[in-house]
């Protein structure tokens, strides 16, 4: 694997937050998570995340 794989997995990994259980916990306690926060009051592009951890 190299550098631009694991910048990428690492990514990805951070966008779960803590985990898919973690994100259906907070969905059961009818809250949305940071990102979809963030999401939900930023227009579409407007917004670039530049650290991801």
């Amino acid at each position: 694997m190299d550098k631009l794989d694991n910048l990428i997995e690492v990514v990805k990994k951070s966008h779960k937050g803590g985990g898919d259980s973690k994100i259906k916990m907070q969905h059961n306690l009818h809250k949305m998570t940071a990102r979809e926060r963030l999401q939900s009051i930023l227009e579409q592009g407007s917004f670039i995340e530049i650290e991801y951890f």
